[in-house]
């Protein structure tokens, strides 16, 4: 019985193994026109597929003006629309990963891009390539599980994740603010803007576009509330999560944050210790 399985098995594996290599024998060939030949249009690509199949098609032609592949089946022309892809094995790549538009499709792969979600979070946030959305992620994720289980606004989380992230130390705030500065300074411009963006430094406006706002200290905000019309809050491209370090903010974060886990901070001395 066992033997009798086994020889199944391996029927099944050669079978496999035929299907893929007939797959990958389907020649492309490109042509310009047609002349005088019936022409009948298919509109989906796995009926297409299916005439292939059933008329053991191992050459399609491609017709570059008009995007569609087409198979000579006794002097009858069937044809398909790639809708922009270049290949049908293209068109089922991108279908499967959930890509609306060849010009998407082509334009994800080329920045190493796999699925459509990934994508479109990515050009959410500014991003270009999936390297750089992978590196915000991995910081994003931390900072959330320290806003979470530390009850903290993302700009404290965020304080508090590059403080997490330095090596053991012992400075002065000005010290500390500075060499905060140079952590975030030292990131790709597009993942600084995505944290701005997270942060809350960065908003959308009603029109769709972006506009710029401070994270605001509270004696500040008491100014807006007297004085809203006589203020101009346009921001220019200098402001980013680099004021959530300055010593002024950093002060008010060891105020208002539990960071005895983590660190200490001397407010007479003005002396920061980071415990490990």
């Amino acid at each position: 019985m066992k033997k009798i399985w086994k020889n199944l098995s391996l029927i099944f594996a050669a079978i496999l193994i035929s299907s893929v290599a007939e797959a990958a024998e389907i020649k492309y060939i490109e042509i310009t026109s047609i002349q005088n030949a019936p022409l009948i249009k298919v509109s989906s690509v796995s009926d297409f597929e299916s005439l292939m199949t059933k008329y053991n098609s191992d050459t399609v032609y491609f017709f570059k003006s008009t995007n569609e592949v087409l198979i000579n089946v006794s002097g009858m022309f069937y044809s398909c629309s790639l809708k922009g892809y270049t290949s049908i094995d293209d068109y089922k790549k991108a279908e499967t990963a959930g890509f609306k538009s060849s010009r998407d499709f082509y334009d994800a792969v080329g920045k190493g891009f796999t699925v459509s979600k990934d994508y479109e979070d990515a050009k959410s946030l500014g991003l270009k390539t999936y390297d750089q959305l992978k590196k915000y992620r991995d910081m994003i994720s931390p900072i959330e599980k320290i806003s979470h289980e530390k009850s903290l606004d993302k700009k404290n989380a965020v304080i508090y994740y590059f403080i997490q992230n330095i090596p053991k130390t012992e400075s002065s705030l000005k010290i500390l603010s500075q060499t905060l500065k140079n952590e975030y300074a030292a990131m790709e411009a597009e993942l600084k803007s995505a944290i701005n963006k997270y942060a809350g430094v960065v908003e959308s406006n009603v029109n769709g576009g972006m506009k710029k706002s401070y994270s605001l200290d509270s004696d500040f905000e008491q100014i807006i509330d007297i004085f809203p019309k006589y203020i101009d809050f346009s921001i220019s491209d200098q402001t980013n999560v680099t004021e959530f370090f300055s010593e002024k903010s950093l002060r008010n974060f060891f105020k208002s944050v539990d960071t005895s886990k983590l660190c200490s901070y001397d407010s007479v001395n003005d002396v920061f210790k980071k415990s490990f």
